[in-house]
């Protein structure tokens, strides 16, 4: 196995930055943890402006906006479903901040603390399944979800909440997977009787309701249990 150039830039302007500072590795690492803190604050700020909940995972798809440094703070603002007025006002009211106020990269203009989600999971619905929305099990095979199943977004279901039914395996129609990349479905749901229960106390958010995005993207986040 052999080396190239480009291998090494890297670690080239990491000495080269060294070098021009003059700085121990004790003090370079303390510069660049202050550099990525004020990063994060910045970052927050930004949120801060439309919600008071964030979502950090390390899910990555790719996009432009996954892209976040001390230069660029970047956020993805979820404000609701498209139907909901509601997420209208959260959307209007966030960005009527972001153009008047003098600087929108400072947590001087809030005193409100951020609610963090680490970790979340997504349910998903598997290729091969699956889904519609109503009152009652509309597929031979598949999944068919409550219709106001996005009451409970970024609230707590228990064990006794109806979420919708299954028709066939639960494993064979939606998956969950854990950050270590394991299965873990029938952790966290069970079917009775054809009807899908969570398995224990769980919060949801980001509850789709359009069953075309819950098919390309996922039905929902739901945090890693204790």
């Amino acid at each position: 196995m052999g080396f190239i150039e480009t291998d090494l830039n890297h670690v080239l302007d990491v000495i080269a930055d060294r070098l021009d500072t003059r700085q121990t590795g004790a003090q370079w690492q303390l510069k660049k943890l202050a550099e990525l803190r004020s990063s994060m604050h910045k970052r927050d700020a930004l949120v801060s402006l439309f919600t008071h909940r964030m979502i950090v995972t390390d899910i990555s798809f790719g996009a432009l906006m996954e892209i976040s440094d001390a230069m660029i703070p970047t956020a993805t603002i979820e404000c609701g479903g498209s139907q909901d007025a509601e997420s209208n006002l959260m959307a209007v009211d966030g960005l009527i901040k972001y153009l008047t106020y003098e600087d929108v990269l400072s947590n001087e203009h809030t005193d409100m603390s951020l609610e963090f989600f680490q970790n979340s999971m997504r349910l998903e619905l598997l290729e091969s399944s699956d889904i519609a929305y109503g009152d009652h099990s509309q597929m031979e095979c598949g999944a068919t979800r409550l219709p106001d199943i996005e009451k409970h977004n970024f609230g707590y279901v228990g064990s006794g909440d109806r979420l919708g039914f299954i028709a066939g395996i639960l494993f064979e129609n939606l998956k969950v997977s854990d950050p270590n990349g394991n299965e873990a479905i029938e952790d966290y749901f069970e079917v009775r009787e054809g009807v899908l229960f969570p398995k224990r106390r769980l919060k949801f958010f980001m509850v789709k309701a359009n069953p075309e995005i819950a098919r390309k993207d996922c039905l929902l986040h739901l945090p890693l249990a204790d």
